[in-house]
């Protein structure tokens, strides 16, 4: 039987990735829609990019270190 339980986030244990300084001289803009997998202790155990910014450097930002660790 599984079980569904209900994730909340943890906004202020995890703030939004730093936006790339490369980028922002650009004037690159842009929005990274993720898939997150959170682990029971509220980690993240998979993330993958489903739709892009447009900006590979963007979608780097929202999904490596200075991005998603808790929910």
């Amino acid at each position: 039987m599984n079980v569904i339980h209900k994730a909340r986030p943890i906004y202020r244990s995890n703030p939004p990735p730093k936006y790339p300084r490369i980028a922002r001289i650009r004037g690159y803009q842009g929005e990274v829609m993720l898939d997150v997998l959170v682990n029971k202790n509220g980690t993240v155990g998979d993330l993958k990019v489903i739709k892009s910014s447009g900006y590979p450097l963007l979608d780097r930002a929202a999904t490596t270190d200075g991005g998603l660790r808790t929910m």
